[in-house]
């Protein structure tokens, strides 16, 4: 499977590396990280972990982290055959940026990417007080249209058949298994927990229940799903046989 590990800092969990070494061994890893991990302890887990098994989502906040510590590990992770992308919430206060930050990670190779805002700022909700000219810079920026189409445009997703709870969990730390974020956030309770063996996903795509989907799980529309499965698929087939053919010559 693919694990994609974020919400705060995955690299500041108790035993992380051991973690997700581990993981590593059976499944292909993302970790979303803010990358405020020393550069030994970040040379130390690339050590441990190849290119093939896990991925680095960069996730760039300026209040915290200074722009040099930041792009020098970056360019780390790249020197050493990763492929790392860059990812900005789009704060208001921050857009006036993107077109410096974007064009400094063009140069280096790097894709940059933009997560649309969600959540009030001096007094009005976003995305949905984006001006046009906002959202033109952001469509830059957001190279995935369904993005774009869900989360910055706001286009409804209930009644449409989701993937989400049949090919997609969320999971937390204590193993109780959401079918998605909006049902974590939403107040609903799990459908089941990891750690029963007895689990298992749905059988088939629901319909669903929310006008706004908000937390990237549009991703399983099954709609958009179906067509892209396949090569989903093949992406992840070949790059475990790729991690398994290079684990075998270390050995």
């Amino acid at each position: 499977m693919r694990v994609d590990v974020l919400g705060g800092e995955p690299m500041r969990y108790p035993s992380w590396k051991e973690l997700f070494e581990g993981l590593s061994r059976r499944h292909l890893v993302s970790i979303t990280t803010n990358l405020s991990i020393s550069m030994a302890d970040l040379r130390d887990i690339t050590d441990k972990i190849s290119p093939e098994r896990i991925h680095f989502a960069a996730s760039y906040h300026p209040q915290f982290a200074k722009w040099e510590d930041f792009v020098e590990k970056v360019g780390f992770l790249k020197s050493r055959g990763y492929a790392p992308h860059v990812l900005v919430v789009a704060w208001p206060p921050l857009l006036g940026d993107l077109p410096r930050w974007s064009e400094a990670f063009k140069k280096m190779d790097v894709p940059f990417t933009t997560s649309v805002f969600q959540g009030k700022h001096e007094g009005r909700e976003y995305p949905d007080s984006y001006t046009n000219e906002e959202k033109a810079l952001l469509g830059l920026t957001i190279p995935v249209a369904e993005e774009q189409r869900y989360r910055l445009e706001r286009e409804s997703t209930r009644g449409k058949l989701c993937g989400a709870g049949h090919v997609y969990a969320n999971i937390k730390a204590n193993g109780d298994v959401y079918r998605c974020g909006q049902d974590c956030l939403g107040g609903a309770k799990p459908f089941g927990n990891i750690f029963d063996a007895n689990f298992g996903l749905h059988d088939s795509p629901e319909p669903c229940p929310y006008r706004h989907c908000s937390c990237g799980e549009f991703a399983f529309l099954w709609e958009d799903w179906s067509r892209k499965k396949g090569r989903r698929e093949l992406a992840v087939a070949d790059s475990l046989r790729r991690g398994a053919a290079r684990e075998a010559g270390r050995g």
